[in-house]
């Protein structure tokens, strides 16, 4: 079983933890974690979810994302959730990051360049092709422009992400 700590709403540890699932009190959070992979080209790359995920299947989202565990960092769980997922290792010293509140969490999105790969070689085409995707997790990859994310969220295909969220990315690439 999965734990995840508990926060308040300002990032504050409260010193215990709560397995995945369980209910939440008022002001009690836990941590969310996003990574958008863009390329040179200003697109991000952005994932179809399996059909077998219980929320949200076949829809497209962010590139990575996932629950901080207990005792990670929010920065280890994009890591972790990118190798798993996708098979890379990110460095994250570059990254921008973008934080939003919903209902019970507290979102830490990292907008990472391409470069950050560590299994990048200059060409973006090529880095898709080689991935290792999880499949339980995520059915195809491809790159988007923000213009066509935007797009996306509006007829129904991507996650429901609020547009100021999409903006502030868009300005991190």
């Amino acid at each position: 079983m999965e734990y995840l700590d508990i926060y308040d709403e300002n990032r504050k540890w409260l010193g215990y933890s709560r397995p995945r699932g369980a209910s939440y009190m008022p002001g009690e959070y836990h941590l969310i974690v996003h990574v958008c992979l863009m390329n040179e080209r200003g697109e991000m790359l952005i994932q179809q979810r399996s059909d077998s995920v219980a929320k949200w299947p076949g829809m497209w989202d962010l590139t990575i994302g996932g629950h901080v565990l207990a005792g990670e960092t929010p920065e280890q769980a994009a890591e972790r959730e990118v190798q798993e997922e996708l098979g890379l290792q990110i460095i994250l010293s570059e990254a921008g990051t973008v934080e939003m509140t919903i209902q019970n969490r507290l979102d830490t999105i990292f907008v990472v360049p391409v470069k950050c790969v560590r299994e990048y070689d200059g060409d973006a085409e090529h880095l898709l092709k080689n991935l290792v995707l999880q499949e339980e997790e995520v059915k195809a990859v491809r790159w988007a422009s923000i213009e066509e994310i935007r797009s996306m969220i509006v007829d129904g295909r991507f996650l429901g992400y609020p547009m100021d969220i999409i903006e502030k990315i868009s300005l991190l690439m």
